[in-house]
């Protein structure tokens, strides 16, 4: 068996569960998990032995990819402030307001 495989299988989620279900003791650093236990988790396997080498690859640099996502979001709603900021001519001074405010003075706040 592909090591890089059995990495990427024993992270699924399906497998995690039963890790959790067979876990023993109470406290968070002292839980561990049987021989006995560990020996009956039922892991996903491929027909074709061959394609074990490919599929952790492929998993890990999607899960890479997904992991990125956060920021590149991040910088894309920067991206959209600081457009939005050009847009209102308040680049530059934080916490500026424009001059001209189309609501009445008693409700400008």
């Amino acid at each position: 068996m592909c090591p890089a495989f059995l990495v990427a299988a024993l992270s699924t989620t399906e497998v995690r569960r039963q890790i959790e279900e067979r876990r023993t003791g109470a406290a968070p650093m002292m839980q561990k998990i049987t021989k006995p236990a560990l020996m009956g988790l039922r892991i996903p396997m491929l027909r074709e032995e061959h394609e074990q080498p490919s599929l952790p690859t492929a998993f890990w640099d999607a899960r890479a990819a997904a992991q990125s996502l956060p920021e590149r979001a991040e910088g894309i709603r920067a991206a959209a402030w600081a457009e939005f900021e050009d847009g209102l001519g308040a680049r530059g001074r934080p916490g500026r307001r424009p001059t001209t405010s189309p609501l009445p003075t008693r409700l400008q706040g």
